[in-house]
Formats: structure tokens, C-alpha cells, sequence
């Protein structure tokens, strides 16, 4: 009976020892999740940061390139007025009707 009670305390502290080393284990294991878990959402945050940084960037870029355009847009359309002009009075001094400030050279 002595060896019965000699396992059953030999199981018990096995037993002990076993849940102890789990109970460690699981806490550290939890431990390392959580630093990773907080570790990844901030580098997400970070990440998240550039990203908006840069639409905000390509955003004003991009506006900026709109008014370029417009403002190539309006040079375009003077030029084209301006060319028109000049054609129509070429076209009136080749009728031989001769324009009352005409007094420039075209080259």
C-alpha cells in the first residue's frame, strides 16, 4: 500500500508540476501575442499615416495639375483667337482691302 500512496503522490505532483509548466507556457505564449498584436498595430498606424500623408500629397498634385491645365487651356484658346485674327486679316490683305492699323510687318 506504502508504493500506492508513493505513485499517487508521485502522479499528484506530476500532475502539479505539469499544469504549472502549461499555466507558464500559456501565460507566456499570451504575453507574446499581445506584444505582437501591439507591435503590427503600429506599424498598421504608421503605415496608415504615410498612406494619407501621401493621397494628401497626390490630392494637391493633382489639383495643382488641374489649374495648370486650365490655365494651358485659356493660353490655347487666346492663341487660337489671335490666330484666327491673323489669318483673317492675311486673308484680307491678300483681297487687296487694306486694314485701318495696319501699319506692322508680318514675317
Amino acid at each position: 500500500m506504502d508504493w500506492l500512496v508513493t505513485l499517487g503522490i508521485a502522479v499528484a505532483a506530476a500532475g502539479t508540476v505539469f499544469v504549472l509548466v502549461i499555466g507558464i507556457a500559456v501565460h507566456d505564449l499570451r504575453g507574446h501575442l499581445r506584444r505582437g498584436i501591439s507591435d503590427a498595430s503600429t506599424r498598421q498606424a504608421k503605415s496608415l499615416r504615410k498612406v494619407t500623408e501621401n493621397m494628401a500629397t497626390v490630392q494637391k498634385e493633382l489639383r495643382e495639375a488641374q489649374a495648370q491645365i486650365q490655365s494651358l487651356v485659356r493660353a490655347n484658346r487666346r492663341l487660337s483667337n489671335r490666330l484666327a485674327e491673323l489669318s483673317a486679316r492675311v486673308d484680307a490683305e491678300d483681297d487687296g482691302v487694306m486694314m485701318d492699323d495696319d501699319d506692322r510687318v508680318l514675317h
